[in-house]
């Protein structure tokens, strides 16, 4: 059944109601509603129904919790006496690193609420009878809600989330009661506010893989999940999904799946940002295809864009996962080699050039993908942003490209690619 309808049949079977819920208009949100105008379909209860317990406020507090005053569960060692069990904190996936730059690319951390994603959080909040309803958003040390119905805070540690495991997985991570998971007993927000029992949460997946955070619902009460409501759960996250390839697509390029200009100059600024704070080097390559205009005019324009592909999946093969990536339009691309110097640089183009070597080797296309290349050494003092280091190296490169073009009309074409680039 498709997500749309699956949804659509479920907002029908809300309208059957059993005694009134009032958490819906305590929440405030639909305060101007009659009383027993939204309630809790009576399918969904797993066990009889107890008297909820009705919110305080708009939003539950955690601020105590976020200080560190919530109980905590304390259990006997083996000499009888009382010591405190430590949580599990959650692991880091295998992919941190592009995970983390997936995510910094969106551009999206910090921003202002949007409903395209409040509205699917509402309709999680209801369609599953929770008091709170999140789009989490894993960060390097917190967890960031983009979405937040129920709880009166924007951001979380990631060492205390729920979230942090969930993104560990490929399907919905399943908490029927935290209180009696070894994981999560003594977490504080299972002692304390908000008093997580019942957690479910769907990991948000990227294109490349890259699970980015959940779609959660969470209740202070003990709960399970039908396979009916987990298939539900999942719809509902494929569609912040799309809501977040649609971000995505500002920032990436969709040609070759590098970041965009936009993309780029956002990571990178990131970047040098961290640069500046630790004092490490970090360099700028600003790369123009040679002769790229006649292979589109030879072979066409699928071959100009197979050719543009090609060169970038060469780029994300020789340089590392932490170094930044893009294509800044038509036929540049750019590289930010963190924590580089020169020595660095030799080796970087190095093995661009035994790789583009071979690529020019292997595809028998008609035509060598070749290039001009400017570097230039970031200077916290000289670079007072990213747009000024790459405009430096954009006019480093094209002095190369005007050399290289010289050396060709005057019969010396042996010059390579990227030997005599200037490094400023």
């Amino acid at each position: 059944m498709a997500p749309i309808t699956r949804i659509a049949i479920e907002l029908h079977r809300t309208k059957v109601f059993h005694q009134a819920d009032d958490s819906f208009r305590a929440a405030g949100e639909y305060a101007d509603f009659p009383p027993g105008a939204f309630t809790v379909p009576r399918r969904r209860i797993r066990k009889p129904l107890a008297p909820r317990r009705q919110l305080e406020s708009r939003s539950i507090n955690l601020q105590e919790t976020l200080h560190g005053k919530g109980d905590r569960k304390l259990e006997p060692d083996s000499a009888g006496a009382a010591v405190t069990t430590a949580m599990k904190i959650p692991e880091r996936p295998d992919n941190e690193a592009e995970r983390i730059s997936t995510l910094q690319a969106l551009n999206i951390l910090d921003t202002p609420a949007e409903e395209r994603f409040d509205r699917l959080t509402r309709l999680a909040k209801r369609l599953f009878g929770v008091p709170i309803a999140l789009v989490s958003l894993v960060d390097e040390n917190r967890q960031w809600f983009k979405s937040c119905q129920g709880l009166g805070v924007s951001e979380t540690p990631r060492d205390i989330s729920f979230c942090g495991h969930a993104i560990l997985g490929d399907d919905v991570f399943l908490i029927p009661d935290a209180s009696q998971d070894e994981r999560f007993h003594d977490n504080p927000f299972v002692t304390g506010a908000p008093h997580i029992r019942f957690y479910a949460g769907c990991p948000l997946a990227m294109a490349n893989g890259s699970k980015l955070g959940t779609l959660c619902i969470i209740d202070s009460q003990p709960r399970e999940l039908s396979e009916d409501d987990t298939a539900l759960l999942r719809d509902l996250a494929r569609s912040v999904e799309q809501e977040l390839a649609a971000v995505q697509l500002a920032t990436m390029d969709e040609l070759t799946l590098l970041s965009n200009r936009r993309g780029f100059e956002t990571l990178s600024a990131h970047a040098l940002g961290l640069c500046r704070r630790l004092e490490t080097p970090a360099l700028l390559l600003y790369f123009d295809l040679d002769g790229f205009k006649q292979i589109n005019d030879r072979f066409g324009h699928a071959e100009g864009d197979r050719a543009l592909t090609s060169f970038a999946s060469i780029l994300k093969q020789t340089f590392r996962e932490s170094d930044v990536l893009g294509r800044l339009g038509g036929d540049e691309f750019a590289a930010l080699l963190t924590n580089a110097d020169g020595g660095q640089l030799d080796s970087a183009l190095r093995r661009l050039r035994e790789n583009l070597d071979r690529h020019n080797y292997q595809a028998h296309r008609g035509y060598q993908i070749a290039y001009s290349v400017g570097a230039v050494q970031f200077d916290n003092e000289r670079h007072a942003d990213i747009e000024g280091i790459m405009a430096e190296a954009d006019a480093v490169m094209y002095q190369q490209k005007k050399r290289r073009q010289a050396a060709i009309d005057i019969g010396k074409a042996s010059v390579s690619p990227d030997r005599g680039q200037a490094v400023s």
